[in-house]
């Protein structure tokens, strides 16, 4: 016996346009409606909806490292002209 897909690509390779672009929309329907319903599933858990008032302390300032010498970006552009 064939498998889902494999009959759903048969039955879709036999449609008329109009039925395609009916079938097509129908499809696009289902998926935002489940995803609609996984949206509210994670909507009531509570993971998902209470935010910490201050998650982490700022991070802190780091002074750059000023090398010697050319920077390499300089150096780069210089070897490819």
């Amino acid at each position: 016996m064939a498998d889902s897909l494999e009959l759903l690509r048969e039955t879709v390779s036999s449609l008329t346009e109009s039925e395609a672009s009916c079938t097509l929309q129908y499809i696009r329907k289902l998926r935002q409606e489940s995803v609609r319903e996984e949206l509210k599933q994670l909507f009531h858990d509570a993971l998902f909806v209470q935010i910490p008032e201050n998650p982490c302390e700022p991070l802190p300032k780091i002074e750059p490292i000023h090398g010697k010498g050319e920077p390499a970006s300089a150096l780069l552009i210089q070897d490819r002209r």
